[in-house]
């Protein structure tokens, strides 16, 4: 038998040794300390462990006499397999009664960490709604005991503060992490299946007008109005709609990303990861991008403008206080100051147009293209929409000298509304383009 090879003896009974070839403990050798005792005519051999890991001798040969006291007391374990299968069988108890009894807030914990941060770019989203609407609410529950009810009050509280649409997506986030948890055997139900919708929300439609566009494009170019805006966010809005890429995507643009006309999109960047997306700079486009280095729309210590800034700028341009800052709310002391000061407060639309967002921008750029009899499949290989599963397996065309012509077009069109010339007809350098 392997395990007694080069055995050697203790000073205790039925303890014996091995030593490491290399490793030491103190000024000796690591030794590996080994039982064999008869116990019911049954000689066992087993081994106890390094002295190294705290294993003696002493406690070697205390616990050949537990197990010998065991056996005549006809209780209790009598070997250290039978010890060491009753401690997993116990942690695996242990660990099905914690799966069982998991709070709501250790499974936002972990749905954050084993799902969204590995699938999801939009995770920070999930945590924060987390963080405001549900956790708060349900952080010590026990996960598998929330019922439909409990669920069905929490989304209409949401929808009572008057948040409807917010109440729809905490919903659904709220019905992922469950269906996960059932997954993981956290719990058995998810209570918000099947859970109607509170509240049908209707998808978003709004483009720029001519004059709207005119007045965008004048007034972003124009240093001496009183928008509070940096000259990187004005540059990054315009870019939105003269290429109609995605704000986020146009926001982390990188220099390396750029070859001469052509800019690539890498996959991790892209919303479908479908690969790598090109996108034909114009002359209009490749003026406001300029010689930057780095990110091109650069915010503090060589990093990108952060997303949801550009939201933010236009939501304060248009719909902001007067000196471009929301006065502080009504958490203070005096309520009835802060909401006199609040309601004092005279509101400036800086843009002087109806309020936009910026994907309002790439919808405006989508639809200038269709204006312009750009053909549909064009277009949306212009702005990288998802298309059928056999277009994608069996349609490898590239598409560069589409999007190419239909870019150009758009420049061109956005140009002559810039100069004012609102019925100069485009030059049409490609005229299959305006086929179909």
């Amino acid at each position: 038998m392997a395990l007694l090879d080069d055995l050697k003896k203790t000073g205790r009974k039925g303890v014996f040794y091995k030593e490491h070839p290399t490793r030491k403990h103190g000024p000796k050798k690591d030794r590996l300390l080994v039982l064999r005792y008869t116990i019911n005519k049954k000689t066992k051999t087993e081994t106890f462990g390094w002295t190294s890991n705290g294993a003696t001798e002493l406690k070697a040969e205390s616990k050949i006499i537990e197990f010998r006291e065991n056996f005549k007391l006809g209780s209790g374990t009598t070997s250290l397999a039978e010890e060491n299968e009753i401690a997993q069988k116990n942690k695996r108890d242990e660990d099905a009664k914690r799966r069982m009894e998991i709070t709501v807030g250790e499974l936002a914990t972990e749905y954050i960490e084993r799902h969204a941060k590995r699938k999801k770019k939009s995770w920070k989203e999930d945590l924060r709604m987390l963080n405001k609407d549900i956790v708060p609410v349900w952080d010590d529950w026990c996960a598998k005991d929330i019922t439909r009810r409990d669920a069905a009050a929490l989304i209409e509280d949401i929808v009572q503060r008057g948040a409807p649409v917010q109440s729809k997506r905490v919903m659904s986030l709220a019905s992922k992490m469950f269906n996960l948890a059932i997954d993981w055997g956290y719990c058995d139900l998810n209570p918000f299946e099947r859970m109607s919708s509170p509240v049908k929300e209707q998808p978003r439609v709004n483009v720029l007008d001519t004059e709207e566009l005119k007045i965008f494009w004048h007034v972003l170019d124009d240093f001496n109005t009183n928008i509070c805006m940096s000259v990187e966010m004005r540059k990054l809005l315009k870019l939105i709609l003269v290429t109609g890429q995605r704000p986020g995507e146009v926001a982390g643009m990188h220099r390396r990303e750029i070859d001469g006309r052509w800019w690539t999109i890498p996959t991790e960047r892209t919303k479908n990861k479908k690969g790598p997306h090109r996108v034909y700079l114009s002359d209009l486009a490749l003026e406001i991008v300029g010689n930057s280095q780095g990110y091109i729309f650069s915010g503090k210590m060589d990093s990108p403008i952060v997303v949801c800034s550009i939201s933010q700028s236009l939501r304060r341009n248009i719909l902001g206080e007067s000196n471009g800052k929301k006065p502080k709310g009504l958490s203070g002391r005096n309520k009835k100051q802060a909401q006199k000061k609040i309601e004092s407060t005279k509101t400036i639309n800086r843009f002087g147009i109806k309020y936009f967002r910026p994907h309002d921008l790439r919808r405006t750029a989508y639809t200038g293209m269709a204006a312009l009899k750009v053909p549909y499949e064009h277009r949306e290989r212009v702005v990288n929409h998802t298309l059928g599963k056999l277009d994608e397996t069996y349609n490898q065309h590239d598409f560069d000298n589409e999007k190419m012509r239909a870019l150009t077009l758009w420049s061109q069109k956005l140009e002559n509304l810039i100069a004012g010339n609102d019925s100069a007809k485009v030059v049409n350098l490609f005229p299959d383009v305006a086929e179909g």
